[in-house]
């Protein structure tokens, strides 16, 4: 048994045709909307994902240095 979506061999050529329109559409929406709004998009080569801003051994000396006065604290009050 056949599903939905499939479409004939005869037929597909008519459902490419006003997919590709839906999609040159939905296209050039969205290049319009770039450029009303001035909008930038940087290329992926320059994309981060990152979430802190300093770096892995910036954020292990802090943390070291901040372990050191916490037991100089508990030292105190011991």
């Amino acid at each position: 048994m056949l599903s939905a979506n499939t479409k004939s061999p005869i037929s597909h050529a008519v459902h490419r045709k006003t997919l590709t329109k839906k999609i040159r559409t939905s296209q050039t929406k969205i290049r319009e909307t770039i450029a009303a709004t001035g909008s930038t998009i940087s290329k992926r080569i320059h994309a981060r994902n990152c979430k802190a801003p300093t770096t892995l051994q910036e954020t292990l000396s802090e943390n070291t240095e901040l372990m050191a006065e916490q037991i100089k604290a508990w030292r105190q009050l011991l």
